[in-house]
Order: C-alpha cells, then sequence, then structure tokens
C-alpha cells in the first residue's frame, strides 16, 4: 500500500513537471514569435 501510494506521487510528479516545461516552452515559442512578428 506504501509503495503504490509513493509510486502514483511520483507519476504525479512527473505529470506536473512535465506539463510545466511544456507550458514553459510554449509560452517562450508564442512570445518568441509575436516578436518577430513585431519586429517584421
Amino acid at each position: 500500500m506504501q509503495d503504490d501510494f509513493e509510486r502514483m506521487l511520483r507519476v504525479i510528479f512527473l505529470l506536473v513537471a512535465v506539463a510545466a516545461v511544456t507550458a514553459g516552452a510554449l509560452y517562450y515559442t508564442l512570445r518568441a514569435a509575436g516578436l518577430l512578428t513585431l519586429i517584421g
């Protein structure tokens, strides 16, 4: 039971980390694209 709980926590933590990295990458990509369109 304890092992399953720890495994679940680890999976949730991984998912949150991946989501945060993806959101950050998308945000910076959109910002870079926006700056390029402003300059262009």
